[in-house]
């Protein structure tokens, strides 16, 4: 298991966004509930429809930003397990490449 961390060396910096965006939509589908708490409290309570609107608007914004945020980890997500997966293939190939005629047929 050690051994495989060698091929994810090179997607380290990609390896940080992809916590980073992922931490920031999580955090973007947090804030939700709690804008949509404040409509309830306050506009529905005492009948603001302006402010029920503007809040609405916010949430429709946090949740654009979230998408944004979950388009970008996936993105380098993607990217970190596709140049992973070529790594560990290239050298398997170079591996049975190596072994001699004798060894691959016994």
């Amino acid at each position: 298991m050690m051994r495989l961390f060698a091929y994810v060396k090179p997607f380290r910096i990609q390896i940080v966004w992809v916590t980073v965006f992922t931490f920031l939509q999580a955090l973007a589908q947090l804030v939700l509930p709690t804008l949509m708490a404040r409509i309830v409290d306050v506009g529905i309570v005492e009948g603001d429809s302006a402010f029920i609107l503007q809040t609405g608007g916010w949430m429709l914004g946090v949740s654009a930003v979230g998408v944004v945020f979950s388009i970008l980890c996936v993105f380098y997500a993607s990217k970190v397990s596709a140049g992973f997966g070529q790594r560990v293939r290239n050298q398997v190939f170079t591996h049975v490449e190596s072994i001699s005629v004798q060894n691959f047929d016994s």
